[in-house]
């Protein structure tokens, strides 16, 4: 059997490595918060990504370029 997982699309330019915790930097009305996700796939353009934490990331998010 497998398992069905939900990725969620994102460029590879939003994928950070701050203080060995590999994230996204999300921009919520609070400000900005670096989201910790596990990366499923990654290409020069676009990665494949699972937030650590559930609910922390979700479609229509704006994530932040670096």
């Amino acid at each position: 059997l497998s398992k069905s997982v939900i990725t969620y699309a994102v460029p590879s330019s939003a994928i950070i490595n701050q203080d060995g915790v590999i994230g996204v930097v999300v921009q919520y009305r609070e400000g900005p918060y670096l989201v910790p996700v596990e990366i499923v796939s990654r290409d020069a353009t676009q990665a494949h990504v699972t937030p650590v934490n559930p609910g922390h990331l979700y479609e229509g998010l704006t994530v932040q370029l670096f």
